[in-house]
């Protein structure tokens, strides 16, 4: 997540989040992107927020995920310029399968990767 992706009322140029759902040979079917500048730690929060909806219940709307996402900060600013570009009802499809781990090359046989933790955004020196 990050700023201006969204930004899609500029007449002079097309944002990402636009090019991405009309790319011409098969595009994007939804983007969540920002239509402003806000600060880093609520995107984030709203992110985990959102990821964290979207994978604990796979049967849920985009649009019901966002609202969820949304509603788990209090920046208003964050809340009013991240936009959801595409069908709010739309629903992920799930993997059906459970993945235990993958063994690294030239790791011990049966060492598991671990998936790398989730980080904060780094925040720009004031």
């Amino acid at each position: 997540m990050n700023c201006l992706n969204g930004f899609f009322h500029d007449v002079t140029m097309e944002s990402m989040a636009t090019a991405l759902m009309l790319a011409p040979n098969g595009g994007a079917a939804a983007v969540w992107a920002s239509s402003g500048l806000t600060p880093a730690e609520p995107q984030f929060q709203m992110d985990q927020a959102l990821v964290s909806t979207l994978f604990s219940r796979p049967s849920v709307a985009l649009g019901d995920a966002v609202l969820a996402a949304k509603s788990a900060i209090t920046d208003d600013d964050t809340r009013k310029t991240f936009i959801l570009f595409g069908d709010p009802l739309m629903q992920l499809k799930a993997p059906q399968i459970a993945l235990t781990g993958t063994v690294l090359p030239g790791s011990k046989s049966g060492a598991a990767a671990q998936p790398a933790p989730l980080q904060r955004p780094r925040q720009a020196p004031r």
